[in-house]
């Protein structure tokens, strides 16, 4: 007897199998309609039933559907018998009617549980019969095309795919007419093959097609209809237009809940991509509720280790990192990662896209070396099927320039994000976009970022005003991306010296962000410590430490003592607390924030300069000697490294000028 693959004993001790009438074994569900006694079956015995009466009938349907219900077996069921039959049809010659139909009932069963490279190589088995036999235009050959362009688009091998669907469409046009269901799949695939190739516009205009013929020929509420409502606000997603990607998925999934169930894994599916837009849109809770709900059910209908829960599992580690809890974050991101690694393997565009945000998560968490080994092996994967202007390709680059800027490298993160920051440009205006979309504003604020970095205020002040601009009017003025942005202004205009303008637009954002966010999100203390920094920048560094002070704590606690960020926020409140006459506890601080960056970055990363310039302050002015070598030095290293325009150049040669006779 043929082996049977593994699967759970849901009908327990006393279930017997209806086949045999047998309770000894695993007994388990057929995974098909029936319920009860009716669905109990070793799968040994569904095997050899399936095998007799397809021999004695003649026929195939045994293979595919129960007997009883006359519906279609799902998961480790369905897998099973398909394995059983290509087994037994594997002597029969390739075109052979039987061994075609075991081959794509093998590849439906594979794709079923996310096996689909298995499923690809089926799937050009089966093209390359039906071709040979048949000719390109019979209609199982069209439908063999169909399904070896989808498995190519599903393995990342888009080029492939579009070379197959391209013509396949076309040969469906002129043989079934525009709105046959199988046009319409086609076309369907096609337009997501161009999305994934970063062809934004000609997806949503292929996609808005199919959208339109499925209301017309199926009703508004057949579940092809809103599968393709789903795709089409997935689109206007893209496009920028988040409100009304919004309103049609709250609209879809209500009507899928009625019609197809609240638990029915398209309904699940739909959810899921509302989930999306809520975090899109700054509903980070609210997201968060929905994407676990999604996952529960998902879990339940089709199992934790399916693609449909891999992805719900993935869209809850982003909007964990959204709410800044990193921690939680990463280790979602570490199992989809290691599930797409396994099933799609290294190479696929959807474990690259995995790899890049988990190291952007790890950035997050100072894991700077993981990140870096990430981000390399992923950029250069991408190099060999992408051009430089996909999105893949763009979020990547992102990722590292935000990595550049952590390493002190701030000129290579300057060029890396004008790079990008042109090549999202380019694809907004091939996608027709009235205005930038939101990747390309992200990407603004983070090359303004680079440019006050090196010292360049006028430009990034120029262009991250304009940014926050349109933010707000792209997402809105109390959107947590707006407010973080306008925290980043206020950090740009205080190196600038523009006291007033710091602290106006950093204790707007604070305020905002802990009413959006909480007090504890990371961008909402990252917006207290700048204005933390502006405080005690026009003089009063007695007020300037409780917010200092808090920032530092809220820090450590989320992302630990020794993260970049909170020796940075360290360095700045030893500064406040030396303004405020609390020497010892400010030396003894700043000693602290030096010895832990001299063990994560090198002596001339800017942070660490800065440390060392401010501990040689504080040493002077409690009259140590030591503070006017240490300070000397950090500013020779910031003369050559920064340049004498630095914010940071010039702070300490100010303490050099107030604390030394020289």
């Amino acid at each position: 007897m043929l082996s049977m693959a593994s699967s759970p004993n849901v009908g327990g001790d006393q279930s017997t199998c209806i086949i045999c009438l047998s309770n000894e074994g695993n007994v388990t569900q057929k995974g098909c309609c029936c319920r009860g006694d009716a669905a109990a079956v070793h799968v040994d015995c569904l095997i050899e039933m399936a095998t007799h009466t397809s021999k004695t009938k003649g026929t195939v349907d045994e293979w595919y559907n129960c007997s009883i219900c006359h519906h279609g077996y799902l998961g480790s069921i369905k897998l099973s018998l398909a394995e059983a039959f290509k087994e037994q049809a594997q002597s029969l010659p390739p075109d052979a009617p039987e061994r075609i139909h075991a081959v794509v009932l093998l590849s439906n069963a594979y794709e079923a549980v996310g096996k689909y490279a298995e499923a690809l190589a089926l799937d050009i088995e089966a093209y390359e019969v039906f071709k040979g036999a048949l000719g390109v235009d019979h209609k199982r050959t069209m439908s063999a095309a169909h399904n070896l362009g989808f498995s190519y688009s599903r393995m990342g091998r888009y080029a492939d795919a579009l070379e197959i669907l391209v013509d396949l469409l076309a040969l469906r046009i002129e043989n079934l007419g525009p709105e046959h269901k199988n046009t319409l799949i086609t076309q369907r695939c096609l337009g997501e093959t161009y999305a994934a190739l970063g062809n934004v516009a000609k997806s949503t205009e292929l996609l808005h097609q199919v959208w339109e013929a499925r209301g017309r020929v199926s009703g508004p509420e057949h579940p092809d209809t809103l599968r393709s409502a789903v795709d089409v606000a997935r689109c206007w997603h893209h496009c920028g237009k988040f409100d009304k990607s919004a309103k049609l998925l709250t609209d879809t999934v209500a009507v899928a809940s009625r019609v197809l169930g609240p638990m029915h894994h398209s309904t699940l599916n739909m959810q899921r991509s509302l989930a999306e837009a809520h975090t899109v849109r700054g509903q980070y809770t609210e997201a968060l509720d929905l994407i676990t709900a999604v996952v529960t059910g998902l879990t339940t209908r089709v199992g934790r280790d399916h693609p449909y829960t891999i992805k719900a599992i993935f869209s809850s580690a982003e909007t964990l990192s959204r709410l800044g809890r990193f921690r939680e974050a990463a280790d979602l991101e570490a199992q989809t990662v290691a599930w797409a690694k396994k099933t799609l393997g290294v190479t696929h565009s959807h474990t690259l896209s995995y790899i890049t945000s988990h190291a952007h998560t790890n950035l997050e968490l100072g894991l700077l070396t993981e990140a870096e080994e990430a981000l390399r092996f992923t950029l250069e994967t991408l190099a060999g099927s992408f051009s430089a202007d996909h999105p893949d390709v763009l979020a990547a680059q992102s990722c590292m320039g935000r990595l550049l800027i952590q390493q002190g490298r701030f000129a290579d993160a300057e060029n890396v994000f004008r790079t990008s920051h042109a090549g999202l440009c380019r694809q907004d205006t091939a996608a027709g976009m009235p205005q930038s979309s939101l990747a390309t504003l992200t990407i603004a604020m983070r090359w303004g970022q680079a440019l006050c970095l090196l010292g360049r205020y006028a430009e990034a002040e120029e262009l991250q005003r304009a940014t926050v601009a349109s933010l707000t009017d792209v997402i809105g003025p109390r959107h947590p991306s707006t407010l973080s942005s306008t925290s980043m202004l206020a950090g740009t205009l205080l190196d600038s010296g523009d006291l007033e303008g710091a602290a106006e637009n950093a204790n707007h954002a604070r305020e905002a962000l802990a009413e959006v966010l909480g007090q504890s999100h990371p961008n909402t203390l990252a917006a207290a410590q700048v204005f933390g920094a502006a405080v005690l920048a026009k003089g009063d560094s007695a007020a300037a430490v409780p917010f200092l002070s808090a920032a530092l704590t809220g820090i450590a606690e989320g992302r630990g003592a020794g993260h970049l960020d909170a020796l940075d926020a360290a360095s700045t409140l030893g500064e406040a607390l030396c303004g405020a006459d609390q020497l010892t506890e400010a030396i003894e601080l700043l000693r602290d924030t030096t010895t832990r960056l001299s063990e994560s970055v090198d002596d001339s990363h800017p942070t660490a300069l800065a440390a060392k310039s401010a501990l040689g302050a504080a040493l002077l002015q409690a009259g140590d000697a030591e503070g006017e070598m240490l300070l000397r030095s950090a500013h020779t290293a910031q003369l050559d490294w920064l340049g004498a325009e630095h914010a940071a150049t010039r702070k300490s040669q100010k303490w050099l000028q107030k604390w030394t006779c020289h």
